[in-house]
C-alpha cells in the first residue's frame, strides 16, 4: 500500500512541476481564430520534426473556457523537450531579412540614443532595431542600429552551401545583387519579426582567401542554430505561449 501511494505522489509531482508529461498546452492570441490555430498547431509541429523529434502530433481542443492547442507524445514530453517547445513556439517567423549594420561616427553617438525606448531617435539611412537573445529566448532591452536602404530577404538567397576555406554560405540571387552593388565585406545581422537575432551576423564577399573571384557573390556566417532555423522554416502565423 505505502509503495503505491508513493508512487501516485511521485506522478503527482512529475505532472505538477512539469518534468514529465504526454500532453503539453499552447494558446495564441485572444481574439485568434480557430482557423489560424490549426495553422499554427500544423505549423509547430512541423517545427518540432524539423528540429529533430518524433512522434509530436498536435491539434486544436476546447479547454480552459476556449481554443488551445494540444501537443502529445509517447511516452512522454521531457523537462528538456518542454523547454526546447516553448522555444520553438516563441517566434512566428513570419518575416525573415539580412540587414547591414550602420556605424556611427563619434558626433552621431553624442546625437543619436535609443535611451528610453525611444527607436524614432537615429541617424538618417539608419534604424534602431530590438535585439531577440537566443539564449533567454526572448526581446532584451539592448538594440542595434541598422541601415534601412539594403535588406536580403530569403527569395535574394540561394539555399545553404559549403566550402572549404570558410564553411558555410549562401549565394547571392540577380536581386539580391541589385541590392549590394558597390558595397563590400559589409557586416549582416538576422532579422526575424523586426527583431534582430543577438548572435548571428555575417559579411558578404566575392573572392577566396587567395583573392579568386566567385561565380556569384556568397553570403557568410548567416547559418542559424537548428531551433530558429526550424522556426523559420515552418511560420507562425503569431507567436504561441505555453500554458498549464
Amino acid at each position: 500500500m505505502r509503495t503505491i501511494l508513493s508512487t501516485a505522489v511521485i506522478v503527482v509531482l512529475l505532472a505538477r512541476f512539469g518534468w514529465s508529461q504526454d500532453r503539453m498546452y499552447l494558446t495564441g492570441p485572444k481574439d485568434a481564430k480557430e482557423s489560424l490555430l490549426s495553422s499554427a498547431a500544423r505549423a509547430l509541429s512541423s517545427r518540432c520534426k524539423t528540429y529533430g523529434y518524433q512522434g509530436v502530433t498536435a491539434k486544436v481542443i476546447d479547454r480552459n473556457g476556449g481554443k488551445e492547442i494540444e501537443l502529445s507524445i509517447s511516452p512522454r514530453f521531457t523537462k528538456e523537450m518542454q523547454e526546447r517547445i516553448q522555444q520553438l513556439s516563441a517566434l512566428a517567423g513570419k518575416k525573415v531579412e539580412y540587414r547591414v549594420s550602420y556605424t556611427m561616427t563619434a558626433a552621431q553617438k553624442e546625437q543619436y540614443s535609443p535611451k528610453g525606448g525611444d527607436l524614432k531617435n537615429a541617424p538618417k539611412g539608419a534604424i534602431w532595431y530590438w535585439n531577440f537573445s537566443t539564449s533567454e529566448w526572448k526581446r532584451t532591452t539592448y538594440v542595434n542600429l541598422l541601415r534601412t536602404g539594403v535588406v536580403l530577404r530569403t527569395k535574394d538567397l540561394s539555399g545553404i552551401k559549403s566550402d572549404d576555406s570558410f564553411g558555410e554560405y549562401y549565394e547571392v540571387s540577380s536581386s539580391g545583387l541589385k541590392k549590394l552593388k558597390g558595397m563590400t565585406r559589409e557586416k549582416l545581422r538576422l532579422v526575424v519579426d523586426g527583431q534582430v537575432m543577438d548572435y548571428f551576423a555575417g559579411w558578404f564577399g566575392s573572392r577566396d582567401a587567395f583573392r579568386k573571384p566567385y561565380k556569384k557573390l556568397r553570403v557568410y556566417g548567416v547559418t542559424v542554430n537548428r531551433t530558429v532555423e526550424s522556426s523559420l522554416k515552418h511560420p507562425l502565423p503569431f507567436p504561441l505561449r505555453v500554458v498549464k
